[in-house]
């Protein structure tokens, strides 16, 4: 786990390793189907906290063996300020069906949000799945956690571990432009800085 300082008075931004997500879906999953949910769709949808919480299940469908998420353009955001943005997120089908799992879990109506909360509350699931690994790991790095960090996750992920194309993650991630993924296309991951290092002989 990386942390990383921002211009806001004690905000920070977590970079989460492979192994860190595992462990905190393990954990959301044993905390609360919603909890679940939350962690999935925002670190392997790659959707934001105001996405997240107007996701309905009929949003998904299947094409050519393979599933997608329409995100309408009301829950949509569009960096450029003009307003919602609607796009197909790529859903991974071990996800699609842990998602339909909790979809028959929580009895949800296809056609309204499968959560039933809104994003405050999306936020704050997250915060709280952080403070609990603080207290159960011992690393209070883990109390810094957001939802946004899930989402960076995700685009750290396709385009630095899994070297994926930036139109593409930029086109399923609803980023408006190659700048706005410029800072997790240039952010070393821990694997990739424990490799360096070690071949540098400064192990």
């Amino acid at each position: 786990m990386q942390i990383e300082s921002t211009s806001g008075e004690n905000e920070f931004k977590v970079w989460l390793t492979p192994d860190e997500l595992d462990q905190l879906e393990n954990h959301a999953e044993e905390r609360s189907a919603k909890h679940y949910a939350v962690v999935l769709l925002g670190a392997r949808v790659g959707l934001r906290a105001q996405e997240i919480a107007e996701m309905q299940y009929d949003h998904l469908r299947e094409e050519d063996g393979h599933y997608r998420l329409r995100v309408p353009e009301k829950s949509g955001k569009d960096t450029t300020g003009s307003g919602g943005k609607a796009r197909d997120a790529w859903v991974p089908s071990d996800a699609e069906r842990e998602l339909l799992r909790i979809r028959f879990e929580l009895d949800a109506d296809d056609s309204e949000p499968l959560l039933g909360v809104k994003k405050r509350r999306v936020r704050q699931m997250v915060e709280e799945l952080g403070e609990e690994l603080a207290d159960e790991t011992g690393n209070p790095d883990w109390k810094r956690l957001s939802s946004h960090d899930l989402r960076r996750y995700y685009a750290q992920t396709l385009l630095v571990r899994r070297d994926t194309n930036p139109h593409v993650v930029m086109t399923i991630g609803g980023w408006s432009s190659l700048d706005a993924l410029t800072p997790y296309l240039t952010r070393p991951t821990d694997e990739q800085i424990q490799e360096e290092m070690v071949a540098a002989g400064w192990d």
